[in-house]
């Protein structure tokens, strides 16, 4: 018995031995980290450089009053908040003064041909200080391409590096749209001499980057000009320019106030084919008009009403880009068949509308806009009663 405690005794005394060795390692470890860590952190932020140039500003610590930095950080804002208020106003007052006295009555192709030079910021000839380049102009446009002016384009720092040319703008015309349309090629001719105020905003205000101006017409002049670029292709092509500024969350809300829609889808059996693909594309189309400002839901009606998305069921949700994917998703499931009750569709989204109106208030004095967009390949009874 003795000699076994003896034993045990020396195993726990060995054993103490080793656990404070191996703790004696990982402290000096720990002390030999810390060391580097504090070496490399010296090395890096040089605190006693720092320390020095406080001294030499006469650097000091101050106690700041919250409130006072919030006013302080508000006028700034503020301020600067005007400035790029005025150099809209400015856009604007000069845009209405040159519409109001420009002469459209010119409708002849070939007499606006001969007039016709401006800066095409994707069919204009581009220099620098090195060489320049010839764009890709279509076959079906190249026999009027000496309606684009060259452009002349060099990296600015002030807009990322982008080559530009802040002594004028240039002009982008979405693909659909024709830029020897008579509407087109009058709404390019005269906001030219906006050109003039862009320049003027920016002198005014370096800090100010971008400047557009676009048309109903789809013409989007863009301030400083700049070549118009389209992601590249597998083969390193341009891919299609899709771009519109009619569609742009900017010029939709500019031009209209928030609103409420609800889009009856017509599903029944007509729509089989042809009919389903055009309403799924009338669908997107309009989806991509909205903005966060605006509240929208889809029914699709056979015989029967049903929500589109059944999470969305009897509610008016914010078009946001999320939102507006899953309709689009969602639209794609459509099952066509069945006969089309119209009168039930309308008396449903009439009802939704009406509720919204009531909840929010809205009367002569505040009125809500509020619409139904109806995509069907025709309507088959009368519907003024549900309409009354």
């Amino acid at each position: 018995m003795l000699l076994g405690r003896v034993s045990t005794c020396l195993l726990l005394i060995i054993a103490g031995v080793s656990l404070a060795h191996d703790a004696q390692i990982v402290n000096r470890w720990a002390q030999n980290l810390g060391s580097e860590l504090w070496e490399l952190a010296l090395g890096i932020a040089k605190p006693e450089e720092l320390r020095a140039k406080y001294r030499e500003m006469n650097a000091r610590v101050e106690e700041k009053s919250g409130e006072e930095l919030i006013e302080i950080i508000s006028e700034s804002v503020g301020r600067m908040l005007r400035r790029k208020m005025d150099a809209v106003r400015c856009i604007l007052l000069r845009a209405e003064e040159e519409a109001l006295y420009y002469n459209d009555s010119e409708t002849n192709v070939d007499v606006i041909k001969s007039s016709l030079r401006y800066v095409s910021g994707k069919w204009s000839w581009l220099t620098n200080e090195d060489n320049a380049t010839q764009a890709k102009i279509p076959k079906n446009m190249q026999n009027d391409s000496y309606i684009y002016r060259e452009m002349s384009l060099n990296p600015d720092s002030h807009f990322s590096n982008i080559p530009v040319n802040t002594s004028y703008s240039s002009v982008h015309i979405p693909t659909r749209v024709y830029d020897l349309n008579p509407a087109v090629a009058h709404a390019i001719n005269w906001t030219e001499s906006l050109d003039e105020v862009f320049t003027q905003n920016y002198r005014s205000d370096p800090a100010l980057y971008w400047q557009y101006f676009g048309s109903m017409n789809g013409m989007l002049r863009v301030y400083p000009s700049m070549q118009w670029r389209t992601s590249e292709s597998a083969d390193d092509e341009q891919s299609a320019d899709l771009y519109d500024c009619r569609i742009r969350s900017w010029f939709i809300e500019a031009a209209t106030c928030s609103k409420d829609m609800v889009i009856l889808v017509d599903s029944s059996g007509s729509m089989e084919g042809m009919g389903y693909t055009i309403a799924k594309a009338v669908v997107a189309s309009i989806l991509d008009t909205l903005s966060n400002n605006d509240f929208v839901t889809i029914f699709e009606y056979t015989n029967i009403t049903v929500d589109l998305v059944p999470c969305f069921k009897d509610k008016l949700v914010q078009a946001t880009p999320e939102n507006i994917n899953t309709f689009k998703t969602a639209s794609g499931t459509l099952k066509p068949g069945e006969q089309a009750n119209l009168t039930e569709a309308f008396t449903r989204a009439f009802t939704i509308l009406k509720s919204y109106r009531e909840s929010r208030g809205c009367g002569p004095d505040t009125p809500c806009n509020q619409l139904i967009m109806l995509v069907t390949d025709g309507v088959a009874s009368n519907i003024s009663e549900v309409n009354k």
